[in-house]
């Protein structure tokens, strides 16, 4: 989860590139209070949240015909550290195109009682650049000059945006310890809004006027959560979910508002929405004077005899196998099913529409299924509402009654028969399914999505290296197999390598290849569709491994770059939240050092060295093979997929135990 600090301010904004400081309207802020009395438990944070201020509120003008959402934050911030004065000084803001701020402001109580009320001239931008992560965006760094140790800083801003905010999950916590927090969510009484409180959240306290009604939440001395990284918030934390409903005119809904996210707490309907959504009303038209259904007619004809798992498997190897998937274009997405099939190129948006159709013209019946990110949140099958979705896929029944689930294709990744990504397995899910579009008879059913053992999730690393005992480079073969999720990690970057002009270079920089390996030439030599979608992969070239000549006989060889195991991503913190780690493993590496003379490993504490723990065991050793090979060993063996804020200070304690070892160096002499 990201700095929460950092989240509150990622919001939409808008400021032309060009400006050097921020052009909007002055804030008249109120009557500021002194210096903050602080308890002394918590003077020895970087900084303490003394207050901070979440406001959403939907506005629906009928006599301007304007409707959209404005949502602001003002928080108020007391300095210890220089760690707390470059976090809190410096802020992060993700802008994008139709939105724009309507106040940014800032203010400094210093030490001694003074206000420093600062002008939107002096609130400097440092750097505006694309947000690597999302097309459309741009990450714009302020800096609030003047604040210094010691000091309380004061932010406002307000966004405004078209439409409504039409959901979201909210919780009041911050990553630094919070002494007041507030969330309000003010709405016009013509927009319906329905609220969910989870993990023992009090109800709000409501204020209801003339034409709107504002909904307030107030939490009182809250730990700070630091850096949650990959962490569920919904699992622990009180939080408020909000779905806006319905918008009611002179007293009858608005209709056609599901393609703007405002659906009833009916998952038909966002079944239906979702079908919508992926209409290509061209789909069923001729290309060269081939219809769909006459393609399909004659496919059935010829595969009368296929059970229903065989024409599941065929359609999900012939996306596969047969064609290309392409960013989406206007033009492009509107042809027909034809035309996809002639050309044997297709977009992200017809992928389902070729899903949908082909089980409906082989009476297969299907479901859509409704998933989320395990660290997004958990899903609540009695709050239907489109913004717990992050994934949506498919699913249909074998003839012995299994779930045989089909994930969509997509530019950056191809997903075999029930292979679907490693942050949704083991996560409660939807499945929808429907006679036709807005039927009377809906199936709706709970399911819980399969997760992989440790050994499925393997990879397997073998290394030959003829070590030049001369020194400069020396060359390597490397075997690489990878099976269940870590195939489904890395696979496509191998895959896609191969169609790159660069071949060696792509797979370089896209497979994390430590830089001292100078690839030559690769090959894939498995891969295969069935679970556990084995992958391996083969390359070989010139590395350079760090031997050093302690004399005439005597070398070593650091063991970092031979080894460079799946870690997760740990920091020595306090932490709250459970961590999800992206699934259960097994890494083993085994690596062969061939030498042009006879040697023998001298005495260190490589020999051999075994962790275990709670969550799985570390492994490495170094042995003669014989007189002209040392074998290095490793292997790294994650059991659990969860971890509670203990477990992760064990998992914390294993790496720190690989980074250590992997300091280490190889001892031996030639004979």
């Amino acid at each position: 989860m990201k700095s929460l600090f950092t989240s509150l301010l990622v919001i939409t904004i808008t400021i032309q590139a060009g400006y050097a400081q921020l052009k909007v309207k002055e804030h008249v802020w109120p009557a500021a209070s002194p210096t903050t009395n602080i308890p002394d438990t918590l003077t020895d944070n970087d900084a303490v949240m003394v207050h901070m201020q979440h406001d959403i509120k939907n506005n629906l003008d009928l006599s301007a015909g304007k409707i959209y959402n404005i949502e602001s934050i003002r928080i108020r911030v007391k300095i210890y550290t220089q760690i707390g004065l470059e976090e809190y000084s410096i802020c992060s803001i993700n802008k994008g195109k139709y939105s724009s701020i309507t106040k940014f402001d800032a203010r400094t109580i210093k030490q001694d009682g003074r206000i420093v009320d600062l002008t939107s001239s002096e609130i400097k931008i440092l750097e505006i650049k694309e947000d690597s992560e999302r097309d459309g965006y741009e990450n714009v760094r302020i800096s609030i000059p003047g604040v210094e140790i010691g000091d309380e800083i004061e932010i406002i801003y307000a966004i405004e945006n078209e439409g409504f905010i039409t959901g979201r999950d909210v919780h009041l916590y911050t990553d630094i310890p919070t002494l007041k927090s507030v969330f309000s969510y003010t709405t016009d009484n013509s927009v319906v809004t329905d609220f969910r409180m989870y993990n023992d959240l009090p109800d709000p306290v409501i204020k209801r006027a003339m034409n709107d009604a504002v909904f307030t939440w107030t939490l009182t001395n809250l730990e700070g959560l630091g850096d949650q990284y990959s962490s569920d918030f919904t699992e622990t934390l009180p939080f408020i979910r909000f779905a806006v409903r319905k918008v009611i005119v002179n007293g009858r809904p608005l209709e056609g508002l599901a393609k703007w996210g405002i659906l009833n707490n009916d998952w038909a309907e966002i079944y239906d929405n979702y079908a919508n959504v992926y209409t290509n009303v061209n789909f069923l038209d001729s290309y060269k004077g081939v219809s769909y259904n006459g393609y399909m007619k004659k496919f059935r004809a010829a595969n009368a005899n296929l059970t229903t798992d065989q024409l599941v498997e065929k359609l999900v190897n012939y996306i596969n196998d047969s064609l290309e998937i392409v960013s989406t274009s206007d033009e492009f997405t509107s042809k027909s099913a034809m035309y996809y099939i002639n050309t044997k190129k297709i977009d992200e948006k017809n992928i389902h529409n070729l899903i949908k159709n082909y089980l409906s013209e082989n009476n297969i019946k299907f479901y859509i299924v409704f998933a989320r990110d395990r660290v997004e949140g958990k899903m609540d099958i009695a709050f239907a509402s489109g913004n717990m979705i992050t994934d949506v896929f498919y699913a249909s029944q074998d003839t012995a009654g299994n779930v045989r689930f089909i994930y969509p294709s997509n530019t950056s990744k191809k997903y075999h028969l029930d292979e679907l990504p490693y942050r949704i397995l083991g996560t409660e899910a939807i499945m929808v399914s429907r006679k036709t579009n807005n039927s009377l008879k809906t199936d709706v059913n709970k399911i819980r999505i399969p997760g992989y053992e440790a050994n499925i999730n393997t990879r397997t690393t073998m290394v030959n290296i003829k070590v030049n005992l001369a020194g400069g480079e020396s060359t390597f073969k490397s075997k690489n197999t990878f099976n269940g999720s870590f195939s489904n990690r890395y696979r496509n970057y191998v895959l896609n390598a191969l169609e790159e002009d660069d071949k060696n270079k792509s797979l370089a920089e896209n497979f994390d290849i430590n830089e001292a390996y100078k690839i030559d030439t690769f090959s894939v030599e498995k891969n295969e569709n069935v679970f556990p979608y084995g992958f391996g992969f083969n390359y070989q070239g010139k590395v350079t491994i760090g031997m050093q000549k302690i004399d005439n006989t005597t070398y070593s060889i650091p063991l970092v770059g031979l080894v460079d195991h799946f870690k997760l991503r740990t920091n020595d913190n306090n932490r709250i939240l459970n961590y999800h780690c992206p699934f259960k493993y097994i890494d083993t590496y085994k690596v062969y050092l061939q030498f042009d003379k006879s040697v023998e490993l001298l005495e260190n504490n490589l020999e051999e060295l075994w962790v275990f723990n709670a969550i799985g065991n570390y492994m490495v050793s170094v042995k003669n093979v014989n007189d002209k090979i040392l074998l290095v060993e490793s292997k790294l063996d994650l059991r659990k997929d969860k971890l509670k804020p203990e477990e992760y200070r064990v998992l914390y304690n294993t790496n720190e135990n690989i980074n250590k070892t992997s300091q280490a160096r190889i001892l031996f002499k030639t004979l």
